[in-house]
């Protein structure tokens, strides 16, 4: 496929803009339904699986919205929440239902995989082996940086914040993390 057809075709997969980071914790803050995961590991699913692109649509499967909930992932969750609560395949493209149904699909997720582990549970979620391992480090880089962002201690210089090519790193480890600036 040329280079020309495959921009054409990933352009009409994708209208709308992708939202800010802030627009997505706002969001995910509002809208969060798993008391097992944090916000900031549903913002990590929402960039891993849409860029934060609420219309991203797959050209593969029935995987669209926020976070790539496929047909019957929706109706997993249609048949595992409470009464009233029920959401159509077309509503993973409105972006506060996204995240509702897609975070009621993390939580059911992890209880499927015993309850005990969040890196199991996105496993289930995502049914890619090792798929948590990046969005358990991006989610430890954004708490590291809300940490910093809250903490009134300006004094540490700007080079033990984050790496020379401006990646975050993670305070008190050294270690460089993947993550916004």
């Amino acid at each position: 496929m040329s280079t020309r057809k495959t921009t054409q075709i990933r352009d009409l997969m994708v209208k709308a803009a992708a939202l800010s980071f802030d627009e997505m914790k706002a969001l995910v803050g509002t809208n969060s339904r798993t008391l097992a995961y944090s916000d900031e590991c549903v913002i990590a699913v929402c960039w891993k699986e849409s860029s934060f692109i609420p219309d991203a649509t797959s050209s593969t499967t029935t995987a669209k919205g926020l976070m790539q909930m496929t047909n019957p992932a929706v109706d997993t969750v249609n048949a595992n929440t409470p009464a009233g609560v029920h959401f159509d395949y077309s509503d993973m493209l409105i972006k506060e239902k996204a995240i509702q149904c897609g975070t009621y699909y993390l939580e059911i997720s992890f209880k499927l995989a015993g309850g005990t582990s969040k890196a199991d549970g996105l496993n289930k979620f995502s049914n890619i082996p090792n798929y948590a391992d990046n969005i358990l480090a991006a989610e430890a880089c954004l708490q590291a940086l809300g940490q910093r962002r809250r903490s009134d201690d300006v004094s540490q210089p700007d080079s033990q914040v984050h790496t020379a090519d401006g990646r975050a790193r993670i305070p008190d480890s050294g270690v460089p993390a993947y993550g916004p600036r």
